[in-house]
């Protein structure tokens, strides 16, 4: 009896809620037309005064695109009603940070994760124009959007981060770190020239890097995505896939190298070697399944 009770109220919920949503479609009331609303196109200007010194920016679906610039910095953007961009310039930092407005109290919270599934796909753009030399660290943070830069040195470091979208980096210098990780978006690097340590990591998202030249050490990692590279250098490379092959060109002759191997199954090019004794370069792989094919300089 006790259960039968339980049906029926949460019966008689669902019908005042769907009840509501008519009524209010019968005067005229577009729920979602209220919460999400038109794109609208922005520009945030800061030509002169003060240069970007270092840069956080952080957004759910928007396709980034980082672009150098002569002098000062100009942002492009489109924001809606319920889904704004918050930017600051403090203190020779930027700051963009993507927030949902939740528009009137009575508005059940779940249309802002129907909203959200709508921005996603919907993939907005976001450009802006930053100076070619930033002096302090970079930070690209997305979800869903694709990410890309070319052109920029970094005194600092820089670092990149995505979900389900790309990261394509190019020609770019970094005098300490560079970090980025996907989970089943790609990351496609080219002509890096990095100081500190290159670290790469995603999930079911293939890493391909044409030209790299890493002062320190070098950690690529996937799990079930490819790992391909060419024209690339450094003292220690750590390469760790489950069930993702390994393809990959070293800039120096095989001689130099120390290479430590340790997989399950797949097959390899290549096998373990002491190396010189003197100043050896070190190649460590860990993989389950997949295949290991390396090539080195004559």
């Amino acid at each position: 009896m006790e259960k039968r009770k339980k049906s029926v109220i949460a019966s008689a919920i669902i019908f005042i809620l769907v009840g509501a949503l008519i009524f209010g479609a019968g005067l005229g009331i577009s729920v979602w037309k209220y919460e999400s609303g038109d794109y609208e196109d922005k520009v945030f200007d800061a030509f002169g005064g003060r240069p970007i010194e270092s840069f956080d920016i952080s957004l759910v679906s928007k396709n980034v695109e980082l672009i150098p610039a002569e002098s000062g910095f100009r942002i492009e953007y489109s924001e809606k009603e319920n889904r704004k961009l918050e930017i600051s310039f403090e203190n020779g930092k930027l700051t963009v940070r993507e927030t949902r407005i939740k528009a009137k109290w009575w508005l059940p919270d779940w249309l802002g994760l129907v909203d959200l599934i709508k921005d996603i796909g919907e993939k907005t753009l976001f450009r802006a124009y930053l100076p070619a030399g930033i002096i302090g660290d970079g930070k690209l943070s997305t979800v869903s959007g694709d990410s890309s830069l070319s052109g920029f040195s970094f005194d600092g470091g820089f670092s990149a981060e995505a979900v389900s979208g790309n990261i394509r980096i190019k020609d770019i210098g970094v005098s300490k770190n560079l970090v980025l990780s996907a989970t089943s978006g790609k990351i496609i690097l080219e002509n890096l020239s990095v100081l500190g340590d290159l670290k790469v990591s995603a999930v079911s998202g293939s890493v391909s890097i044409d030209g790299a030249n890493v002062g320190k050490r070098a950690k690529i990692d996937t799990v079930s995505g490819n790992i391909k590279f060419s024209g690339f250098s450094a003292p220690e490379t750590r390469l760790e896939v489950v069930s993702g092959n390994i393809d990959g060109t070293f800039t120096s002759p095989k001689s130099q190298y120390a290479i430590e191997i340790s997989k399950v199954a797949g097959k390899s090019n290549v096998a373990e070697q002491s190396g010189p004794t003197s100043n050896p370069k070190y190649i460590i792989i860990d993989t389950v399944s997949g295949d290991i094919n390396l090539k080195f300089a004559d």
